[in-house]
């Protein structure tokens, strides 16, 4: 069986998650595409579920070549991409990865580290957000409405 778990005692009191994501919902697209580049297959596929959740469609790729493959196929505009990946330099990666010319990809870094040393190299690499292994719903709600909102101010 496969599930998420969820404690919502910390969310007593507080606005409804549709509340909290209004930004989100009022400014995604109707059907947002994301790819999940994670050799870790239970994290990729939580990471998948909990997406889901939001109505994105999500497509999964448990290799960096694979990862290439699904980019160029399904054309996301929203990619994670597991910072330790093994036989996988992410910044080669990202400089294979093809955009077509106008779009734009967000990338967001999973890693399993608080190290200032992955901080650091995730903001070299110039991705527009990090979140940590074991993703929590909460940072993944707020990640999504901080780049719905960034997007919507740059558009």
């Amino acid at each position: 069986m496969i599930g998420v778990a969820h404690d919502v005692t910390a969310q007593r009191g507080k606005p409804s998650l549709e509340a909290a994501s209004a930004c989100t919902a009022a400014n995604a697209p109707p059907s947002l595409r994301a790819l999940v580049i994670d050799e870790n297959r239970d994290a990729a596929d939580a990471l998948a579920l909990l997406l889901g959740t939001f109505g994105t469609r999500v497509r999964l790729a448990y290799s960096g070549a694979g990862g290439l493959a699904a980019l160029n196929e399904f054309k996301p505009p929203l990619v994670f991409l597991d910072m330790a990946m093994p036989y996988l330099d992410v910044v080669d990666l990202i400089r294979r990865m093809h955009v077509p010319e106008g779009d734009r990809i967000s990338l967001v870094a999973l890693s399993a580290s608080r190290a200032e040393r992955t901080v650091q190299l995730v903001k070299d690499v110039g991705f527009d957000g990090l979140l940590i292994k074991p993703v929590r719903f909460e940072a993944l709600l707020d990640l999504l409405e901080e780049l719905s909102c960034h997007e919507t101010k740059q558009g």
